[in-house]
């Protein structure tokens, strides 16, 4: 018979923690563009953050996330199928 379970189930819990990450990532974007806003003012905003590629850094930070979720599968011990063997004992 084929199954899938897991050496260590527990670490199944771990996977909260990804979208925590994610939710702390979009709060600090938030909060660093509201910062941004009150220090610099608009007219040189834009000057000081061209060279800011915003999507190598949102690419980097879900390959990170993605990297973490499977970390935390691999930690809970994947196991596919298991085979009965009949195992013949000597002595008593």
């Amino acid at each position: 018979m084929m199954g899938f379970t897991f050496g260590q189930p527990l670490w199944l819990w771990a996977l909260l923690l990804p979208p925590v990450c994610a939710g702390l990532y979009l709060w600090n974007s938030k909060r660093r563009r509201q910062i941004l806003g009150q220090v610099v003012s608009p007219r040189l905003r834009g000057q000081l953050v061209a060279n800011v590629s915003h999507t190598k850094r949102r690419l980097r930070f879900g390959l990170f996330l993605l990297a973490l979720g499977l970390l935390i599968v691999a930690l809970a011990q994947p196991r596919r199928g298991f085979i009965f063997e009949e195992a013949t004992m000597r002595g008593r």
